[in-house]
């Protein structure tokens, strides 16, 4: 759930009833040129069904290159 402020001013709630792949409806395959590709689930190994938002999430990176001389 995410609250501003307070649960007053609740924006979203998303139930974790099943993973965000599953969510997501993904195709099987998908046609790259004249080849199928098959479509991996790539959170296949984690039992949480919020993956990948089971992880810590960050706007700016943590380790920033240096200035230019």
């Amino acid at each position: 759930m995410i609250d501003i402020d307070n649960k007053v001013k609740e924006i979203m709630v998303i139930d974790f009833d099943k993973s965000f792949w599953n969510r997501g409806d993904y195709p099987t395959y998908y046609q790259n040129g004249s080849v199928a590709e098959q479509v991996k689930n790539p959170w296949y190994s984690s039992e949480n069904k919020a993956a990948p938002f089971d992880q810590g999430q960050s706007l700016f990176p943590l380790h920033l290159p240096p200035p230019p001389a």
